[in-house]
């Protein structure tokens, strides 16, 4: 993630199921352990963009949660 924080917002408990189960788990498992954050079961709501052009867009999650990034 070269030092970013990196969101991986999948509407589901199970991402890429047209992959091998062992591949994916395996790809997952890579994934967090280079610092992407899954967040599962749960979709876009909205995306706010800041009225600066430096600053951090908003985005919410259906499960209430609110993220604040830099790119969307």
């Amino acid at each position: 993630t070269m030092g970013c924080q990196v969101y991986l917002i999948n509407r589901s408990d199970v991402v890429l199921p047209h992959l091998d189960r062992d591949i994916s788990k395996e790809l997952l498992r890579e994934m967090e352990e280079s610092g992407v954050e899954m967040l599962y079961n749960t979709t876009v709501e909205a995306v706010d963009l800041p009225n600066d052009p430096t600053g951090r867009v908003n985005v919410r999650l259906a499960s209430g949660e609110l993220l604040h990034v830099d790119t969307f």
